[in-house]
């Protein structure tokens, strides 16, 4: 049976970034069949021709096959930049309700029994699908399979590296501990549980892990760098900080029926005010700023409670709660 992995990517207005992203995804090298899916909601800038400029450079030096009703082109020349068997692309673009809308039409077309989204900021190592396709084949039982990602800045420059952990070890109703683009999920699970919250306009990657743990799947950390995450002052997380945590709390209190002191002194801590004071104690103490914070965290939540409670019954309508 062919290995195929199905990657997406939502984009909308990443022209800058976007050609980096692309051909990290294309030149994956290894013993698969790649099946890239571009959701682009409409961009005006110079995103389509960059988009453009890649699907020519796949037809250099490759022929094409024909796989599970879909074209690909696969390596005949040492010019190609394709590295693994084939490689198809499929470009949509049309206006979407979010990214999340994009991932799930993404996932819709998809034809990989492993799935993953990239979004086009950031980009993957070269042989990041290559392996994780042999970690679901050392581990079967695995239904989401994470690793390690850097951080990099605007000049693709490491600039540092996301703190995952197992969740074997670390709860995941405290913290994201997933780096998300490091991260790969069978596609049955997601078509079982019907992909990604489109409710929710930036944590979805955070709910979809919340909900999955929730409900039993299995989760398999592996300690490899995979990918990087691109730190610029666009990003959803630095545009919509307030909102990320508003739709965290709503997520951890979803599935986990209560918000932990842990979860509540993390977010808290990333607080202009209380940060900043969070920050000075910490030079003189770590237990002088876990008591600040612990102390602060109950007080600075039960201010945005009512907020909590009306973003859980925004993005998690009653007709729609399995707990």
């Amino acid at each position: 049976m062919d290995k195929i992995i199905s990657i997406v990517s939502s984009t909308y207005n990443q022209g800058k970034y976007i050609a980096e992203t692309l051909h990290s995804v294309i030149s994956q090298e290894g013993d698969f069949w790649l099946d890239y899916i571009i959701v682009d909601a409409l961009s005006d800038d110079n995103t389509s021709e960059e988009i453009e400029k890649v699907i020519e450079k796949l037809k250099v030096d490759s022929r094409v096959e024909s796989r599970e009703g879909l074209e690909f082109f696969s390596p005949q020349g040492e010019g190609s930049v394709i590295q693994c068997k084939g490689v198809s692309v499929r470009w949509v673009r049309e206006k979407d309700n979010g990214t999340a809308d994009g991932i799930n039409k993404g996932l819709a077309m998809a034809k990989g029994h492993v799935f993953a989204y990239l979004n086009t900021d950031d980009i993957y190592y070269r042989h990041a699908l290559d392996n994780i396709l042999e970690y679901f084949e050392k581990y079967p039982e695995a239904d989401v399979i994470y690793g390690n990602s850097l951080y990099i800045d605007e000049k693709s420059e490491v600039v540092g590296m996301y703190p995952p952990q197992d969740i074997a070890k670390k709860s995941l109703y405290v913290n994201c501990v997933i780096s998300q683009p490091s991260a790969f999920v069978k596609k049955e699970v997601l078509d079982k549980e019907g992909g990604f919250n489109e409710a929710i306009r930036n944590s979805f990657d955070y709910e979809l892990w919340l909900r999955l743990f929730h409900r039993g799947y299995k989760f398999r950390f592996v300690p490899e760098v995979l990918s990087a995450t691109r730190l610029h002052d666009q990003t959803k997380t630095r545009l919509n900080r307030a909102d990320v945590h508003l739709e965290s709390f709503a997520a951890i209190a979803q599935h986990a029926k209560h918000i932990p002191l842990e979860a509540k002194a993390i977010f808290t801590n990333e607080m202009f005010i209380l940060g900043k004071i969070s920050r000075v104690l910490l030079r003189l103490s770590e237990k002088l700023q876990y008591a600040f914070m612990h102390l602060f965290a109950p007080w600075y939540f039960a201010r945005i409670k009512d907020k909590v409670v009306a973003k859980q019954a925004q993005i998690f309508p009653k007709h729609e709660n399995r707990n």
